[in-house]
């Protein structure tokens, strides 16, 4: 009984928790196209694919990373096989694998992007602006039981002219998930699986939350507030009448709102609580540093100033931070555990046997670098 459960082929997990599910809601999002074309989502699906492109730019750096690992290692297994004519059959036959590997692994990693992606803007498109409202009432309130104040907004009243600092800050995210993505990538697949599983679920629960407790961030409120005429709680009405961000933030601001709340308000962004900046800070943060440790001296700092930058671009409440913060770390401890159950039941139908090759090849590389600088 133990030899058959053994032998019995198994996928990864992400096939059936990531994978599965994405493709299924990209086939519906298609679906409601085909047969419903005023629906929403054709504009999410078209948004989600700027979103692709927008956050493609800023992941160059580890795509590069990564492109570049990938091409020497299918370009010296071709020079194998074809020039010196050496282990053709094994040869072949790990290209192969690793074709299909790669395959799942972008297929994966697209369709997620695409339906997270479509499936935020959705939201931003059929939220009320009622239960936004209340929902954001209800959280400044907590907020304020807390801090008898509002940090996002207090913030703003020392002129320390850093807001075009705190842009780059808090949009450097980017580059560093796709950084850490591709080193993972290149030199440890426990730690890209990881880094994978870990980004999206964190998004899953995230989009949950969001789904039912839709709150404004402080600049869209204000932006409500000014242009709208809406009435928030007592405190808050306090602050926002004596509130005068610079010029450069009340640009920011207002481009916002204008870019985001079109159409009579049909667009709310309301993935405010819990802030995804903050969570996938600390994602970044704690798999670079499990790569190297060295990668501390940049990653922790960023993550205290991405952090900082939520509240002083009036992007997030201290509230929206911590949680964010507390779901990752959740995530974190609950897919650490799920991959040491997986290993010990994944037995074949590796599909993410490219990274092993990769991981051998980009060592060797390496220790081949390493050898020559010292000859």
């Amino acid at each position: 009984m133990t030899t058959s459960l053994k032998q019995k082929k198994t996928y990864p997990i992400e096939f059936y928790v990531l994978l599965v599910p994405a493709l299924s809601v990209s086939i519906v999002t298609f679906f409601l196209i085909s047969i419903w074309p005023g629906v929403p989502y054709v504009e999410s699906v078209k948004s989600s694919f700027a979103l692709i492109v927008y956050n493609g730019k800023a992941l160059s750096i580890g795509c590069s990373l990564v492109v570049l690992f990938l091409s020497t290692y299918f370009l010296q297994g071709i020079y194998q096989i074809f020039i010196q004519r050496r282990d053709v059959t094994q040869k072949k036959k790990e290209l192969i694998d690793s074709l299909k590997s790669l395959g799942f692994i972008a297929v994966l990693i697209s369709l997620l992007v695409f339906v997270t992606g479509s499936l935020v803007i959705l939201l931003f498109s059929y939220v009320s602006i009622d239960r936004t409202i209340n929902a954001t009432n209800a959280l400044i309130s907590l907020e304020y039981s807390f801090f008898k104040t509002f940090p996002a907004y207090i913030m703003q009243y020392y002129s320390l002219s850093l807001e075009e600092f705190f842009i780059f800050i808090y949009n450097s995210l980017y580059a560093s998930a796709g950084i850490v993505c591709g080193l993972t990538f290149i030199f440890s697949k426990r730690l890209f699986r990881g880094f994978i599983f870990t980004f999206f679920l964190f998004y899953i629960v995230a989009f949950i939350i969001w789904t039912l407790f839709p709150v404004l961030g402080p600049g869209p409120m204000l932006y409500l507030h000014d242009t709208h005429g809406y009435i928030f709680l007592k405190p808050v009405e306090n602050i926002l009448s004596h509130f005068h961000p610079s010029a450069f933030m009340h640009d920011y601001i207002y481009t916002l709102g204008n870019h985001l709340m079109t159409e009579g308000l049909r667009v709310l962004p309301v993935s405010t609580f819990p802030s995804a900046h903050a969570g996938w800070a600390l994602i970044v943060a704690y798999y670079g540093i499990r790569l190297h440790k060295y990668f501390a001296i940049i990653l922790i700092p960023s993550l205290v100033g991405i952090m900082i930058s939520t509240f002083y671009l009036v992007q997030h409440y201290s509230l929206d931070a911590l949680f964010g913060i507390l779901i990752s770390a959740f995530c974190i401890l609950l897919i650490e555990r799920v991959l040491t159950y997986d290993k010990e039941r994944m037995v074949s139908h590796d599909l993410f046997s490219i990274l092993d090759n990769i991981n051998t090849y980009s060592k060797n590389v390496l220790q081949s670098l390493i050898f020559s600088k010292k000859k």
